[in-house]
C-alpha cells in the first residue's frame, strides 16, 4: 500500500528493529542519480545481536554480471538494504503477494531483466538478529522458495542466451555445492540436539551419511 501511494523518486527499503547508517540515503541517492541505468541499488550490511554484538559481514558483488551471477545461487543482496527507482518497480507490478517471506527474491528475478544492479561496498546498514526474527522463523521455508525461483530465473536466462552452456555446467556445480553444505549443517545441528539414550545409536549412522558426502 505505501508503494503506490509512494511520490518519490526512489524507494528505500528498512526492517523494523534494524539500523540504517546516517549516511546511506546520501550515498544511495547521490549513486543512482550519477547511474541512471541503474534501478536497484543495495549495500554491504552488518548483522548483529540483540545486544549489539556484531555476529558477521555481508559483502555483496558489486556489479551487474557478477550480481546476476551470485543471484542464481545465494543472496546477491541484502532486500533491507536497496533503494529501487519507483518507477521501474511499478512498471513491473511491485511485489507479488503470493511468495510469501521470499518476496524479494522473486522480485529480483523480474527486476534482473529490466534494470542494472549495484551493491555499495561500504557498510550502511545493520541487520538485528533474534529468536523472533522472519529469516530465522521461517528458514527452511525460504531456502526451498528461493531454490525454486532461483531455478525458473536459470531457466529463463539459459532461454534468451544470456547464460552460455559453459556458465550453466558451472553453475550447477555451485548449486550442487551449496545444497551439499545446507545438508551438511542440517545433519550437524540434528547430531547435537539428539537426547542423550539414542545419541550413540544414531550419530554413528549420521556419520556415515556426512562421510559420504564430504568425499563429494
Amino acid at each position: 500500500v505505501a508503494i503506490l501511494k509512494a511520490k518519490g523518486t526512489y524507494i528505500a527499503r528498512m526492517d523494523a528493529d534494524d539500523i540504517s547508517s546516517p549516511q546511506r540515503f546520501e550515498r544511495q541517492i547521490n549513486y543512482l542519480d550519477q547511474h541512471p541505468d541503474v534501478g536497484v541499488l543495495g549495500a554491504a550490511m552488518e548483522q548483529i545481536d540483540v545486544k549489539g554484538k556484531v555476529l558477521s559481514y555481508f559483502e555483496p558483488p558489486l556489479l551487474h554480471l557478477n550480481i546476476l551471477r551470485k543471484m542464481l545461487v545465494g543472496t546477491a543482496l541484502a532486500h533491507a538494504t536497496t533503494m529501487i527507482r519507483r518507477s521501474i518497480l511499478s512498471a513491473i507490478g511491485g511485489y507479488d503477494e503470493k511468495f510469501f517471506h521470499v518476496e524479494d527474491t522473486e522480485l529480483w528475478t523480474r527486476l534482473i531483466l529490466k534494470t542494472h544492479f549495484a551493491n555499495l561496498p561500504e557498510v550502511l546498514y545493520t541487520r538485528r538478529i533474534h529468536n523472533h526474527s522472519i529469516m530465522n522463523i521461517h528458514t527452511k521455508i525460504q531456502i526451498e522458495q528461493s531454490e525454486k525461483i532461483r531455478e525458473g530465473l536459470l531457466h529463463c536466462l539459459v532461454g534468451k542466451k544470456i547464460i552460455s552452456d559453459e556458465e550453466l555446467v558451472k553453475i550447477k556445480l555451485l548449486q550442487d555445492k551449496k545444497k551439499n553444505s545446507q545438508f551438511k549443517k542440517i545433519i550437524n545441528e540434528l547430531k547435537n540436539t539428539l537426547p542423550t539414550t539414542l545419541r550413540h545409536k544414531i550419530r554413528s549412522s549420521l556419520d556415515d551419511i556426512l562421510a559420504h558426502f564430504y568425499r563429494r
